[in-house]
This record gives structure tokens, sequence and C-alpha cells, in this order.
């Protein structure tokens, strides 16, 4: 399990001091990013989390959407899909990151904003 690192950071603070390292484009939920806290530095890859299974905490950190990731989701029926990213935004995350300039899906954009979540997008 993860452990929180000890920090408290601001997403908002975060993408402020990331912004010349990290090229990253809010998507969606901009008006919210100051309300959310990390407490990790780390980053998750999501992976298994989106098949629906947690053993990992992930809360309080960044989630990442890879092209595999998003290949995946794409392959599930709308409904597992919304119940699968609605268990992931209950977590409490950091917000979403999609990388590789991942066009993200309508259905996570709408879920996202109905849940107060930010979704990033990078290129890297």
């Amino acid at each position: 399990m993860n452990q929180a690192s000890g920090i408290k950071l601001s997403l908002d603070k975060f993408l402020t001091a990331a912004e010349r390292k990290i090229p990253l484009k809010i998507q969606v939920g901009g008006e919210f990013i100051e309300n959310i806290e990390l407490l990790s530095e780390q980053v998750n890859i999501l992976g298994l989390e989106m098949s629906g299974y947690f053993d990992e905490d992930i809360n309080s950190q960044l989630q990442v959407l890879s092209p595999t990731g998003l290949k995946y989701v794409d392959s599930m029926p709308l409904a597992q899909r919304l119940e699968n990213f609605g268990e992931i935004f209950r977590r409490n995350i950091g917000g979403l990151v999609l990388s590789d300039d991942l066009s993200p899906p309508k259905e996570l954009l709408g879920l996202a904003q109905k849940r107060q979540m930010p979704v990033l997008s990078t290129p890297l």
C-alpha cells in the first residue's frame, strides 16, 4: 500500500510549480484545482484499477491514463467505463492526467465535471 509522503500541496500550486517542466493542459475541472490537495508526490499509472480492481491506495495522488489504458477503456461497454471511472473518482484522487495528448472520452469529461475532478492532458 502506498503511504502518503507527508507533503501537503494544492493541485493549483503543483501545476504552477510544474508548468516549466511538464506541459499540462486543463481539459475540464479547472475551477476545482484549488480545492484538491496532493498528499504524495507519487503518481499512479492506471492499470488494474480500470478493470475495477483496487489493491493500492490511490487517494490524493495524480492518476495517469496512458494510450494502452485508454485503448482498454474504449473496449469496455459504456456502463462499465462509467462504473470504473466513478469508483476511481470516489477515491479522492488528486486528478487525472491523460498522457500522449490523448483525447478524453466525452463521458469521462462529463463524469469528472460532475465529481468535481480535474482532468489534465500532457504531450509527454
